[in-house]
C-alpha cells in the first residue's frame, strides 16, 4: 500500500502479473502421441477421461496414484457410470491401472509414459 498525499489516504496496490489469478486450465505434456491415438480408438468417454488423468497428473506432479472423482470429471461431461466403463476401457488398453475401494474414488496410474528416446548426447 502506498500512501496518497492529496487525500491523505492509503491507496491500494494494484496486483503484479505474477500474483494475478490464472484464469484458464492447461493440460501439461508432453503426453505421448501413441497414448492419446490408442486412447482415441477406444469407444465413448475413454479419451474424455484420459485427458483429465493427465490434467490431474499434470496437476499433482506424479503419474501415479491419482484419485479420479466424479466431480473432477463434471467439467468434461463424464457421469460416474461413463467413468467406470471409460477407465474399464483405458485399463484393459493397457493405458492405465486402476486400483478401485469400495465407496472411494478409483485410484488411476498412468502406464508406457517416462520412456524417452532420445539418446543422451555424450
Amino acid at each position: 500500500m502506498t500512501w496518497d498525499r492529496s487525500n491523505g489516504q492509503y491507496l491500494k496496490a494494484r496486483p503484479s502479473r505474477s500474483t494475478s489469478t490464472v484464469t484458464e486450465h492447461y493440460l501439461r505434456g508432453p503426453i505421448p502421441l501413441a497414448w492419446l491415438q490408442k486412447a482415441a480408438r477406444l469407444p465413448g468417454r475413454a479419451l474424455a477421461v484420459g485427458m483429465a488423468v493427465w490434467h490431474l497428473a499434470g496437476l499433482r506432479g506424479t503419474q501415479q496414484h491419482l484419485s479420479l472423482s466424479t466431480e473432477r470429471l463434471a467439467p468434461f461431461g463424464v457421469s460416474r457410470y461413463a467413468k467406470d466403463r471409460a477407465l474399464r476401457l483405458l485399463a484393459e488398453a493397457g493405458l492405465v491401472t486402476v486400483d478401485r475401494k469400495k465407496g472411494r474414488s478409483p485410484s488411476v496410474s498412468l502406464i508406457g509414459v517416462g520412456k524417452s528416446r532420445r539418446r543422451s548426447r555424450v
